[in-house]
């Protein structure tokens, strides 16, 4: 596993990924200036300066169980979410995101059906249902 940078010398921002096989994803982020294809801030950069202008390589060679630790390390190092190409903190998967926020996301649902859902039985939302589309017609 490797944690590498990408740093663009026009506007002095930069990315921080990580990756097990470097070349292919440095391959993967410029790919977009071969095919105009751009959805994030750094492609869009890298069409607009030109590839030349990016200086890209490895920071650090880390083991797995350290990656995401280290990404996030180097991410706030260079502050490169606020002021570079990087759009959110890594995480190993959305369900440890669940897991480790699970009671807010429950109260959060909790909350959500007090507020917006109504004491109606099925029969009685199929009843209005129809009534209303009868009104219609």
């Amino acid at each position: 596993m490797f944690i590498y940078c990408i740093h663009c010398l026009s506007t002095g921002k930069k990315y921080i990924g990580s990756s097990s096989d470097f070349d292919r994803r440095i391959y993967h982020h410029f790919l977009p200036y071969y095919f105009e294809e751009c959805n994030t801030p750094l492609k869009k950069d890298i069409i607009k300066y030109k590839p030349e202008m990016f200086v890209y390589g490895i920071i650090e060679e880390v083991t797995e169980e350290e990656r995401f630790e280290k990404e996030k390390y180097y991410m706030s190092k260079y502050n490169t979410i606020e002021d570079g190409y990087n759009m959110r903190i890594p995480i190993k998967s959305k369900g440890e995101y669940y897991l480790k926020h699970q009671e807010k996301i429950r109260e959060y649902q909790r909350e959500y059906q007090k507020k917006y859902r109504q004491k109606k039985s099925r029969k009685e939302y199929m009843k209005e249902y129809y009534r209303k589309r009868k009104l219609k017609n």
